[in-house]
């Protein structure tokens, strides 16, 4: 149980630049991210999960790999793409969507400092992430990570567009929505899966976020399945 985790919020990568780990971390699919992690094991992956796609290619190619089942199956395709001196050290995201959108935090090495960035699939002109820390001579330690991402501030020229952090803001937008829906039974662990957070680079972040939705929610007054009954 992720309450049982005894977490190492110093635990610090030695690098971002690994070269097995980047290769995952920076397909930017969802979907064939997760064909490549399961492909891996006996090297029978189809070539184009391995490939960088432009927008182009994506509905001839990609929509085809995986079978075009809805809008989902596009989740994290129109990130923009990893550059060369990029990789991608976290991603948050919203399965349960009817899109399944991605929020991709990276890291990109200038060779002697490392800058850190937030980008998003509806990535516009005008539209940046404001972070701390912004950069580092090393990698980020789990609890600098954990930081970056609760304290990321959505900006648009220079007039805040949203809430601060990349996660809370999620659970409470579903919070808000199940509410309306009039749910109970299952209410919380529908807002828990509407978001989900991974890292190739810290193994422990997942399961922090599932503690910190646990404490999040203790603090909810949730209904009831007699309240439902009522309506």
């Amino acid at each position: 149980m992720p309450n049982q985790i005894k977490f190492d919020l110093s635990f610090c990568p030695e690098m971002y630049w690994d070269t097995q780990v980047c290769f995952l971390a920076n397909v930017t699919g969802t979907i064939r991210r997760q064909l490549l992690e399961l492909a891996i094991a006996d090297e029978n992956a189809p070539d184009a999960v391995f490939e960088v796609f432009s927008d182009k290619q994506k509905a001839a190619k990609v929509l085809p790999l995986l079978g075009y089942t809805g809008p989902s199956v596009r989740s994290g395709e129109d990130l923009p793409p990893v550059q060369s001196n990029e990789t991608e050290i976290a991603r948050v995201w919203t399965p349960t969507t009817v899109h399944a959108e991605v929020t991709s935090v990276r890291a990109r090495s200038d060779g002697t400092s490392i800058f850190y960035m937030v980008v998003d699939e509806y990535w516009t002109e005008g539209y940046s992430y404001r972070i701390s820390p912004e950069s580092s001579t090393k990698p980020l330690t789990m609890e600098q990570l954990i930081q970056l991402i609760d304290t990321a501030d959505l900006y648009f020229d220079d007039e805040r567009a949203g809430k601060k952090g990349l996660v809370l803001p999620l659970w409470e937008q579903a919070f808000e929505s199940e509410c309306r829906r009039g749910l109970c039974a299952d209410f919380a662990d529908s807002v828990r899966s509407f978001v989900a957070v991974q890292s190739y680079f810290y193994p422990q972040l997942a399961a922090w976020y599932s503690r910190r939705f646990d404490q999040w929610a203790s603090g909810k007054l949730w209904p009831t399945k007699e309240a439902k009954v009522k309506r």
